[in-house]
């Protein structure tokens, strides 16, 4: 398995479903299915080429990598 590859698929990181993509990947779900169902709209149709985009390796500097990013994200929106 290499690392994910989701922004083959999804190309909007301040979308809805992006982050909530994210946030889960942060949490700890690692598994593809329950990582796709977090897609809304457009995405929602794309789920097998979300499912294979989100499956890979995700460890835990990963994790904190995403978490930081999104935290930047976050602060430079306000």
């Amino acid at each position: 398995m290499g690392q994910s590859q989701t922004g083959i698929v999804v190309t909007d990181i301040s979308g809805v479903s992006a982050r909530a993509i994210l946030k889960a990947l942060v949490s700890g779900t690692e598994n593809p299915e329950a990582l796709a169902a977090h897609a809304k709209g457009r995405l929602r149709g794309e789920q097998s080429a979300l499912n294979e985009a989100l499956t890979g390796r995700v460890r835990e500097h990963h994790r904190f990598l995403i978490q930081t990013h999104l935290e930047q994200l976050e602060f430079l929106e306000v």
